[in-house]
């Protein structure tokens, strides 16, 4: 009669989320993160968005704020044109990062625990 005590089960349920110490971030790999690296994902989002949030509506503004970050000065129809520019490339880059995570989750396999 076999006792069930003390036998090692082949258990299913070791993913690369519990692999390692408690609180340790991985990415999709299973390979741990760097602190750095989780910091420069999260800037990613938070550059382009806060850009977004603030940024001037009418071009004098945005030239005015164009002239005390650079020390340059810009016309008004450069500034307009630089305002429509970066508020696409602030936008593409958002959109970009969404349908990358998108992406990651519509391919993440489903996993099933076994383990009970």
């Amino acid at each position: 009669m076999k006792s069930s005590m003390g036998q090692h089960r082949n258990c299913c349920c070791r993913t690369p989320a519990t692999i390692g110490h408690p609180g340790q971030q991985v990415n999709e790999a299973g390979r741990r993160t760097s602190f750095w690296n989780r910091v420069g994902k999260a800037m990613g989002w938070i550059l382009p968005s806060t850009a977004l949030a603030l940024m001037p509506k009418c071009p004098a503004c945005f030239a005015a704020y164009f002239a005390a970050a650079t020390g340059l000065g810009i016309s008004y129809s450069v500034a307009s044109h630089l305002r429509v520019l970066s508020i696409a490339v602030c936008a593409a880059v958002l959109l970009g990062m969404f349908a990358g995570v998108v992406m990651l989750l519509r391919n993440h396999p489903k996993v099933e625990s076994k383990c009970e």
